[in-house]
């Protein structure tokens, strides 16, 4: 466990004697809630939410009370024999415990390119994927414990891997993001100081993006934690993790049964979630624009872009019927428009479309909702279409957390 420390301090927890006080009083604060014999309730646990709060004993105490109430409301003492989970989450949510770390703490792998956001957004309630999400927690801790009796040490973080291979401007898509890093923050909240490092390999192009939509919701704690690699990483994840221990495909030495290099058996693999698991009330539609299209008519949406490695997605679904949907560039240059997605009959009407679109040239963007082959039925549109775009503040952060060194 990574704490404050001080050389004249001469108690198990590696506190200074100032720390030590003030510990002494948040047990004192907290007295009321506290359960014998509990593991999260003991001093090694407890310290952690002084920690969090960087000793703010008011906003621990909170933090602790809002974590005590939460245990209570999940049924978390009881979730790893009680929770069931939903067929949908056992296909195609990824990730797992793949190995140990050096220092034998569990390695969690996440392979978020192989994950369906949009379909496990659409196939789940919230609520199913905080259960999720906390029984695997749950579970972990137990393995926490029986790595720290082998090993006759405390062991009590989790490594995590986060591979952004294949990761495209899909996983991009808000909403879903939204929702994986609520999950995210919660587990934050109820477990403070559980991980260790967060090392992302893999990471693509638009990783800019991709990080200018996650920053506001990572804690300055995780941001910390945070390393960044593209595909040269191998060199700076065996300082972490032994070749003999990491997967093959991270470039170990590690298989899975019958050589599989994924170790699917450890690490679910995802996919794309079958639209026959959509749940179609869990369809947020809040932040989308409406419009009606006349029969016979277009509406042509355009959107300007000034700079490069820019991202255009868009959702839309419309009420009763289909419509045709493309994808038009007018050139910065003068050229003639083109066609960069041809205008197609889609079936918006059964199940939300969405997509995006990097944008290679500059120019003006159209995007295209027609109803010119309808000549009797008016087709109600709900939409939502957004450029996501790099800025150099935010560029430069990246540079920092890519160029900097792993500190073990």
């Amino acid at each position: 466990m990574t704490l404050l420390t001080d050389q004249n301090a001469n108690n198990s927890l590696g506190l200074t004697a100032k720390q030590l006080t003030l510990f002494q009083q948040f047990k004192d604060a907290i007295s009321d809630v506290l359960k014998p014999d509990y593991f999260y309730h003991t001093d090694a646990q407890i310290v952690k939410f002084c920690l969090a709060r960087k000793w703010d004993l008011k906003k621990a105490e909170t933090m602790f009370r809002k974590a005590c109430k939460f245990r209570e409301t999940m049924r978390l003492d009881h979730i790893v024999e009680e929770y069931k989970e939903p067929e949908v989450v056992d296909k195609y949510l990824t990730g797992g415990i793949g190995c140990f770390d050096l220092e034998g703490c569990p390695v969690r792998i996440e392979r978020f390119g192989c994950l369906d956001v949009k379909g496990i957004f659409y196939s789940c309630k919230k609520v199913e994927l905080e259960r999720k999400k906390c029984y695997d927690q749950e579970v972990t801790v137990q393995l926490l414990r029986k790595q720290s009796e082998k090993l006759d040490k405390t062991v009590d973080k989790v490594t995590v891997i986060m591979d952004l291979d294949k990761v495209g401007s899909k996983q991009l898509w808000k909403p879903g993001l939204m929702l994986y890093l609520h999950l995210v923050q919660m587990l934050e909240d109820n477990y403070p100081e559980f991980v260790k490092h967060l090392i992302v390999v893999n990471a693509p192009k638009i990783f800019p993006i991709f990080f200018k939509i996650c920053r506001p919701l990572i804690s300055e704690d995780m941001n910390k934690k945070l390393r960044v690699y593209g595909s040269n990483y191998q060199s700076e994840l065996t300082k972490v993790v032994s070749e003999e221990e990491l997967p093959a495909f991270l470039g170990g030495k590690r298989l899975g049964p019958g050589g599989d290099r994924f170790c699917t058996d450890k690490i679910k693999p995802g996919g794309i979630v079958p639209e026959s698991y959509y749940l179609i009330d869990s369809i947020e539609t809040s932040e989308f624009e409406s419009a009606t299209i006349s029969p016979g008519c277009k509406l042509a949406l355009k959107v300007p872009i000034d700079r490069p490695n820019c991202v255009i997605r868009w959702e839309f679904l419309t009420l009763g019927k289909d419509i045709s949907f493309g994808v038009n560039l007018i050139p910065e240059n003068g050229e003639k428009e083109t066609n960069l997605i041809p205008v197609t009959r889609v079936q918006s009407h059964m199940v939300p479309e969405d997509g995006s679109l990097t944008c290679e040239k500059l120019g003006t963007y159209v995007i295209v909702f027609d109803n010119s082959y309808s000549w009797t039925k008016s087709k109600k549109l709900q939409y939502v279409v957004e450029a996501l775009v790099e800025d150099e503040e935010l560029l430069d952060e990246v540079s920092k957390i890519m160029d900097s060194n792993l500190q073990l």
